[in-house]
């Protein structure tokens, strides 16, 4: 029991030793793209979907015009064409996912997940060594931008927090596109 005291008295007081630090070889590990990193400025689209787990509600509507409007104005202003007619990613384009869910009548909870992510079929570190295991072609989806909103209420009071919340988010995100599209100029 002492022994198991002194250890973790030790990892206590030096964190830095209980951190995890993952080989770079290691073909598990976080791996750095340079080239697939999510720089907006590689994009001419940007694709819009906002989906429920409830249908025809009047929050849900609500919320989705709300992000429509904001995703088209915010596509305009950086330069990117807006298109919510997607029937498969395209090379120049990344999606922008708004995902609700809700339980509960009254009162009721909203979580709204807002993601920009783009789904790379052979994506290459092209920092790394073609021969090792962190160099392969790899495949899956790339979030760039990740944000959460959540509300617990119910009638207005409820909608128009989420609303606000979704004004906020695409605020940040589209300060974030202005930045990298700044940049390629």
């Amino acid at each position: 029991m002492k022994r198991l005291s002194f250890l973790l008295a030790l990892l206590l007081a030096f964190p830095a030793l209980a951190q995890y630090a993952p080989s770079p070889r290691d073909p598990q590990a976080p791996v750095e793209l340079p080239h697939y990193k999510g720089n907006y400025a590689d994009f001419k689209v940007m694709h819009f979907i906002c989906k429920s787990d409830e249908r025809s509600d009047y929050i849900t509507s609500g919320v989705c015009t709300v992000a429509k409007n904001e995703a088209h104005s915010g596509a305009m202003d950086v330069g990117l064409r807006f298109d919510e007619d997607i029937t498969r990613e395209d090379d120049d384009g990344f999606i922008l996912m708004v995902r609700m869910t809700s339980s509960g009548r009254v009162p009721r909870a909203v979580s709204v997940q807002v993601e920009a992510s783009r789904y790379y079929n052979e994506a290459v570190d092209k920092a790394e060594d073609p021969d090792s295991p962190a160099g392969f072609p790899r495949r899956g989806k790339l979030v760039f931008f990740e944000d959460t909103i959540t509300g617990v209420g119910a009638g207005d009071s409820l909608e128009n927090g989420i609303r606000a919340g979704m004004r906020h988010v695409m605020h940040k995100l589209f300060s974030e596109i202005a930045r990298d599209r700044e940049g390629m100029h």
